[in-house]
């Protein structure tokens, strides 16, 4: 009796100077008090007494800090939403205690740990245990949470199946519970005791799983320093023994409360006969619990061999022997043999020879990893293997496996999950077909060309031996392919890749760039370079005579020749970009060569490359920098009466002096810088005319303006256009384009819709350079045309060349069948104009007449001859 009053004694000590550890100190009133924040309904952590006061563990334990750092204590029990908000926007406040998190990173800083706390999921004790074995059971099951809290935070993460319930605070919460609105709630453990004693037996609910255990930190805001190192400093000074004391008071659930010196012997003996009861009440109780549990296991395995049975991956084991000692019934499904036909059979029954070695390959190296110590136990592995069905057809798997091993690195075992992958085998093939293979030929594309070429050269650096990459440009083929269409085109293309793939060995690599551009590699060409030059000549020129043999393309044969490049590769340990690099040099040398020809890389080309770049550098500064000018030639009747001119582009450069068209015009179009130039030429050939017109000497003058394919192709053609006759004045009755044959075969409908918009205004058309190309009656009858123009290749050689000459008549006959005015340029002699003239055309321009000059030049020139002709006249 004496014992059990000391203990009456003690507990109800330590109670009373717990409550008097929170009294501060007379000298720590003279200090700013520290503000602690803390969520006023987290019983027993921190909450408000019914008079209103701070209670709870946490109060204690900053009390106790606060006697460590000789400063008095002040707390603001607020919601818990509050308490972050009021610890984020305050520099001298502290957060009492909070889980680490994330999203609170963000603006907070945490001190080092106060306590540690459990946080649990709940469960309703009516709701038995059948099929509530973990939180993931609980799907579609609602789940109260604090808003706000972690609890909730972490269900999302972890279980998004789990519908949560919010509730404003943790009473509510459990108080929902208790009126059976939830049958599962989420608190830290300490927490939802405290309140299921208040409001309810807590034996109405039991622990499903213990969902994390964290240490509860005070926080700062962020980059709050000092405020945080005098935290730190005051956590540093609470001893073990007095956190545990704290600790302990608030966390027992039994309640102390004063005994009467009467009831003694009565608690005495009813303590014995309680122990009694209890002692007869816990073997009960554990003989409930091997039922149970004994109950949950069978649950759980009929559970498991439910899943096994049903899923349509093949679960699988196999022993030390490596035969299989289980295989799940879906493996009939898979392959055909069911399960009682596999067990006891090796493994090698079942997957492809390569599969074997596959396997094999993979449990010696984990072998060799618990040998090295790197693993204990146990080895993971993922490997693809083909897997045989009982019609022998072999099907593509994933193996997931984990292989065990004793303490003596001796196979034990393995165990894992096959899963069928055929149709994710078949797709992965057809991205890898559409990453490295051309859709059109089937050949490597660009990224597996230098996959491939990258190999070649290092073979061919350990080998010592030279390889060669060939470069193939098709010859013409843009001509055939707006001519006769893309579909012939296209299979051209075909053929040409099946005919090179026919010329080489089996080990070399042909690949299509795109367009009509092919590249071979050959690798192993000989040992010296004078040996790979010859071979590489050799194969070289086979390929062009095969591939200049007449093709059958929908019933009728085309022809078509290409231009090679070579470059040599191996010993020099080239990058792959420099030696496709110097292949397409070598390639652009064989057509200036003259086409259907073949043509070695030599160092020089990589000058005249670096000059061209230069002189693409400049000539887009000049466009930059208006360093053009326009001449103009004089046209004339057959009275050698000025009647027009055309319009001839000069680049005046500050340092080589005036360019010639002949070295620029060409690298404008293939650079597109053509498009800006021809636009410059036609604004400045519009304000010219305008200008003209206010003279007496030159207002009758048409003006010529030569218009590219790629400036005629553009859709604003026609408004910018317009838009430069209406900004300049110019009469548009005074403007002729000149296009050629090329620009308009691409789209000859589109042709004529432009044209006839810009004749409408009276813009006239000449068509340029005719006889140089594919001219055709069908498409030139329906263009709304003015002139026709031979080229002046036909006029020089029309004295001394029959074909020339008949060139020329044809032309002049056909413009007068189409009664179309002829011109012809390049005219330099009284012979051309006169054989011109005895043939019908009557309308001339050439150095005979003048030669391009600026327009203060040729006007004067028109000037002086009016004055002649009026003296003469005279």
């Amino acid at each position: 009796m004496t014992s059990f009053r000391r203990l009456h004694i003690l507990v109800f000590g330590g109670l009373l100077a717990g409550l008097l550890s929170g009294i501060p100190s007379a000298g720590a009133d003279d200090r700013d008090p520290l503000v602690v924040v803390q969520d006023r309904a987290w019983a027993p952590m921190a909450f408000a007494d019914d008079q209103g006061n701070p209670q709870g563990m946490l109060v204690d334990l900053w009390r106790a800090v606060g006697e460590k750092l000789d400063r008095p204590v002040r707390f603001e029990l607020v919601n818990w939403q509050r308490t972050l908000e009021l610890t984020r926007d305050s520099d001298d406040r502290v957060h009492g205690g909070l889980f680490l998190s994330e999203e609170r990173d963000a603006y907070l800083d945490y001190a080092n740990e106060l306590v540690p706390l459990r946080t649990a999921l709940f469960i309703a004790a009516e709701a038995g245990t059948a099929g509530l074995l973990e939180a993931s059971d609980l799907t579609g099951t609602e789940v109260g949470v604090t808003a706000g809290g972690y609890e909730a935070t972490f269900l999302r993460q972890n279980h998004p199946d789990i519908t949560l319930k919010p509730y404003p605070n943790n009473e509510a919460l459990i108080r929902a519970a208790t009126r059976g609105e939830i049958r599962a709630f989420a608190a830290d453990y300490p927490v939802g005791m405290y309140y299921l004693d208040r409001h309810t037996t807590p034996d109405r609910f039991r622990v499903l799983e213990v969902l994390y255990a964290q240490p509860l930190r005070a926080a700062v805001a962020e980059d709050n320093d000092a405020l945080m190192a005098e935290i730190n400093r005051g956590l540093s000074l609470l001893t073990p023994a007095e956190k545990s004391r704290i600790t302990q008071k608030w966390l027992r659930t039994e309640r102390v409360e004063t005994i009467p010196s009467w009831l003694i012997p009565v608690m005495s003996l009813g303590a014995g006969l309680t122990v009694l009861a209890w002692l007869l009440l816990h073997n009960r109780l554990l003989r409930h619990q091997v039922l149970s549990q004994t109950r949950d296991l069978a649950e759980r395995e009929r559970r498991l061999t439910l899943l096994t049975d049903n899923i349509t991956d093949v679960v699988w084991a196999v022993g030390p022997d490596r035969r299989y000692t289980y295989v799940s019934p879906s493996i009939e499904r898979l392959t055909g043999s069911r399960p009682e036909e596999i067990v006891g059979n090796r493994m090698g029954g079942t997957i492809t020879p390569d599969s074997v070695d596959l396997l094999t390959e993979h449990i010696r190296r984990a072998r060799d990893q618990v040998s090295r110590g790197e693993a204990r136990g146990h080895v993971d592995f993922t490997v693809e293997a083909q897997m045989l069905r009982t019609d022998a057809q072999p099907l593509w798997t994933e193996v997931a496996a984990r292989v065990f091993f004793d303490d003596a690195a001796r196979f034990t075992g393995m165990q894992g999950v096959t899963r069928e992958i055929t149709e994710r085998r078949r797709s992965r093939e057809t991205i890898e077909q559409l990453a490295y293979y051309d859709a059109l030929t089937g050949l490597p594309n660009r990224r597996l060309l230098l996959e491939r070429l990258g190999q070649a050269r290092n073979e061919c650096l350990r080998g010592g031996e030279h390889g060669v990459l060939l470069f193939l440009d098709l010859d013409n083929f843009k001509t055939l392919n707006d001519t006769e269409g893309h579909y012939i085109g296209d299979a051209l293309l075909q053929h040409v890749a099946d005919r090179l793939s026919g010329s080489v060995r089996d080990d070399d690599t042909v690949a299509r760039l795109g367009g009509d551009e092919f590249v071979v590699v050959l690798g192993n060409m000989g040992a010296t370079q004078d040996a790979a030059r010859r071979n590489a000549e050799r194969v070289g020129t086979a390929m062009l005579a095969k591939l200049s043999q007449p093709y059958t393309l929908s019933g009728r044969q085309v022809h078509t020749s290409a231009s090679i490049g070579a470059a040599i590769f191996g010993r020099n340990g080239e990058s792959v970009e420099n030696i496709l690099k110097q292949a397409d040099m070598a390639m652009y040398e064989a057509k200036v060569a003259g086409r259907g020809t073949f043509c070695f890389y030599e160092p020089s080309m990589q000058a005249a490359v670096d000059a061209r770049a230069r002189l693409e550098r400049d000539l887009r500064e000049a466009i930059q920098l208006a360093q053009f000018t326009l001449y103009y030639q004089p046209q004339v009747d057959g009275e050698g009466r000025v009647t027009g001119a055309e319009a001839l582009l000069r680049w005046l450069h500050p340092e080589r002096g005036m360019v010639s068209p002949a070295e620029f015009i060409g690298l404008a179009e293939e650079t597109n810088l053509i498009a800006p130039l021809g636009q410059w030429v036609l604004e400045t050939a519009c304000r010219q005319l305008a200008s003209w017109a206010e003279a007496s000497a030159t207002a009758g003058l048409s003006l010529s303006v030569n218009v590219s394919a790629r400036q005629f192709e553009h859709p604003g053609f026609v408004d910018e256009v317009c838009q430069a006759l209406e900004r300049s004045g110019a009469d548009p009755g005074q403007l002729k384009l000149e296009l050629t044959e090329s620009s308009i075969l691409r789209d000859v409908d589109a042709a004529i819709t432009k044209m006839a918009r810009l004749r409408e205004l009276g813009v006239g058309f000449a068509l340029d350079d005719f006889g140089t190309g594919y001219s055709s009656l069908s498409y030139l009858k329906r263009l709304p045309l003015d002139q026709l123009k031979i080229d002046k290749s036909f006029v020089h050689h029309v004295l001394t060349d029959e074909d020339d000459a008949a060139i020329a008549q044809t032309v002049i006959a056909l413009g007068r069948m189409l009664n179309l005015p002829v011109i012809a340029e390049g005219v330099e002699t009284r012979e051309q104009q006169r054989f011109l003239c005895e043939h019908g055309c009557h309308a001339f321009q050439g150095f005979l007449f003048g030669r391009p000059q600026p327009p203060e030049a040729f006007e004067a020139a028109l000037r002086g001859n009016a004055s002649a002709s009026g003296r003469e006249t005279a």
